[in-house]
């Protein structure tokens, strides 16, 4: 019997912010590659400024990310937001490596293959309004790649806002408004 994919629920808030994860297909390492980790945070801004969001934090692992995305607009779809953070990186990442497509080729009886960067589903979207439950999700994100034996240190990890919040120069465009 197939296993029933569970559903990712979304409570499009206004004025809420939104930790986001989601891992690349089958949790590949695609990611550890440098040149894909820098197209998947530049789709992430490029996305934000597309979709009118800022990008509160994030680190992209070797085969997922953390994002906390605070929407500018009341009336939004956090789901169309992490559909385009996705398809875009999706693109360019095959595009860059084309040679990811035989990996990530998921045939299709009757019709063309189908080439998939991502996990299939919708990952994992929480809400957060309380500091303290923001606070908790950015330093778990900062420290990511500390735990994961990536670095000694959380800014010595390229792919993270982690420089932004220590008031040093940082190659994204992160947002430190507050909430």
């Amino acid at each position: 019997m197939a296993e029933k994919r569970k559903k990712r629920e979304t409570f499009n808030t206004p004025g809420h912010l939104h930790g986001l994860t989601f891992s690349t297909y089958r949790r590949l390492p695609f990611l550890a590659d440098a040149v894909l980790a820098d197209l998947v945070a530049g789709a992430l801004f490029s996305a934000g400024k597309r979709l009118r969001f800022e990008v509160r934090a994030f680190v992209v692992m070797p085969e997922h990310c953390h994002v906390l995305v605070w929407p500018r607009e009341d009336v939004y779809d956090m789901a169309a937001v992490l559909t385009s953070i996705k398809s875009e990186a999706a693109k360019a990442c095959f595009t860059a490596r084309p040679e990811l497509r035989e990996v990530c080729r998921v045939p299709r009886r009757g019709r063309p293959d189908e080439f998939k960067f991502w996990q299939p589903g919708g990952g994992y979207d929480r809400n957060y309004w309380s500091r303290a439950e923001i606070r908790k999700f950015i330093d778990y994100l900062h420290n990511n790649p500390v735990r994961r034996g990536l670095c000694l240190y959380p800014e010595d990890y390229r792919w993270s806002s982690v420089l932004a919040y220590m008031g040093r120069d940082c190659p994204w465009p992160v947002d430190l408004s507050p909430e």
